[in-house]
């Protein structure tokens, strides 16, 4: 794809600056900006944010990597993926409490 951080910046309305910080990794994309890339690209907000998630989670784990593999499992307290949605987690979480 052949597009310039100024050609995408005019195109889906916000400033030069902000989109190059966020390619530089120094600005998050946003919820606003997450809606303006999924409308340009023909993709949804979710994948941006989803992509912003990523990032974040990979940068948690890069600085705390050490001290999270000090952290042992507790196999009674397991979750498996179908926990994991919309509501049932909540309910999942609750019942460690």
């Amino acid at each position: 794809m052949d597009i310039t951080a100024y050609r995408l910046s005019k195109d889906i309305g916000i400033p030069q600056t902000r989109t190059s910080s966020i390619l530089k990794g120094e600005r998050p994309i946003t919820a606003d900006t997450a809606l303006r890339l999924s409308m340009y690209f023909g993709t949804s907000p979710k994948f941006w944010l989803g992509l912003q998630d990523d990032y974040y989670l990979e940068e948690a784990l890069n600085k705390k990597r050490a001290e999270l593999s000090k952290i042992k499992k507790k196999e009674d307290y397991a979750l498996d993926e179908n926990s994991l949605s919309g509501k049932g987690i909540w309910k999942s979480m609750l019942r460690f409490l």
